[in-house]
């Protein structure tokens, strides 16, 4: 049995220790998790999240991999080769429309948004949970463009020139991202074992390094505010971005050839690749 775990989700979110609701679900998802593993092969797409299982012994360190995020297909997200532009700077968010992920910072930067020179756009879908964000707050927000849910994303970032998620839960590595890095799209993120798989700060990135929701929203509507006054750095650090994944194993065939072995060998494959 081969498990996947794309990250460790707001359950074990450090911000979330407080509730002793929480910490009695986290006791329990912990137990089923030991006897769930036995004999199983564990992938992770960060270390972190490889030595948090290990490190509670939910899993045997030699029967664990890291792999770098799921993969995609270079094709569908091709870098673009094109002089600074012109015109309004387009940021996106793209993901599940949740305050957890950095939602609620990207309106509040939108709300400081007074310039005609960045453009703000959210994408994703509705869905029921808690944690989201109100449809109506969204579509009626004067200082962004709501998309909804976008099939077709290598068509959509081609238009973008950064893209920002300021998650504030365990991420794995989050596709958004990969996909973003590819077609030269500048990277925006707060500081988590996902975003620093990819984002070198200045040179393929930047991280968001402020603590609140306020002050990041505030650090964020500044950052954009450069970044829309230089268009030569702008590209630069999209074109350094798409040359990391593209160098660094993040394609879709490089993981599937990955799985491929664990499939095909088991668990000597894990033995001899265990980070």
């Amino acid at each position: 049995m081969v498990v996947t775990v794309p990250g460790l989700g707001r359950l074990f979110c450090t911000q979330n220790g407080g509730e002793r609701k929480d910490r009695v679900t986290r006791n329990i998802v912990q137990w089923l998790l030991r006897r769930a593993m036995k004999g199983a092969v564990v992938t992770f797409e960060t270390a972190s999240d490889q030595q948090f299982w290990v490190s509670r012994q939910l899993v045997a360190a030699e029967a664990t991999i890291v792999t770098n995020g799921a993969g995609i297909d270079f094709s569908l997200f091709p870098a673009r080769k094109v002089a600074p532009a012109e015109g309004a700077l387009t940021v996106l968010y793209a993901g599940r429309l949740l305050r957890s992920k950095g939602l609620d910072v990207v309106l509040a930067a939108a709300e400081l948004n007074r310039s005609e020179k960045i453009r703000i756009w959210v994408a994703g879908y509705q869905e029921a949970d808690p944690d989201a964000l109100p449809l109506e707050e969204l579509s009626n927000h004067p200082n962004i463009s709501f998309l909804g849910g976008v099939a077709d994303m290598g068509t959509l970032l081609a238009e973008v020139d950064a893209v920002v998620l300021p998650s504030r839960y365990n991420e794995g590595i989050p596709r958004i991202l990969i996909e973003a890095a590819a077609c030269g799209c500048v990277p925006i993120a707060t500081r988590f074992p996902g975003s620093l798989a990819l984002i070198v700060d200045k040179e393929t990135g930047f991280f968001l390094h402020s603590a609140n929701t306020s002050d990041q929203a505030e650090e964020l509507s500044q950052l954009l505010q450069e970044l829309s006054d230089d268009r030569v750095r702008l590209r630069k650090i999209g074109t350094q971005a798409a040359q990391f994944v593209r160098s660094n194993g993040f394609s879709s065939d490089e993981i599937a050839g990955t799985f491929c072995k664990l499939y095909k060998q088991g668990r000597a494959v894990v033995l001899s690749g265990a980070a």
